[in-house]
């Protein structure tokens, strides 16, 4: 089954530990497994306040609808 990363602080990170499943909606089909265990989301919410805000302040919305458009279609844990 494929993992599910995180983005965080700029890559592409994955926990360690227990893993969840995610399961399909509707089928209840066993599509991905995620672990948070161990990411470090204290310096990642910093990394974010200090990067990632300026960056979209100077963004247009239509350039932050553009981005959140391919974050869409980027393949899981990419």
């Amino acid at each position: 089954m494929q993992q599910l990363h995180s983005y965080l602080s700029g890559a592409w990170v994955y926990g360690q530990g227990e893993a969840r499943e995610i399961r399909h909606a509707v089928t209840g089909e066993a599509l991905y497994q995620v672990c948070s265990d161990g990411l470090p989301l204290a310096a990642s919410l910093s990394y974010a306040r200090s990067h990632g805000g300026p960056a979209l302040a100077h963004m247009t919305f239509q350039q932050r609808a553009q981005m959140l458009k391919a974050v869409a279609k980027t393949p899981a844990g990419a």
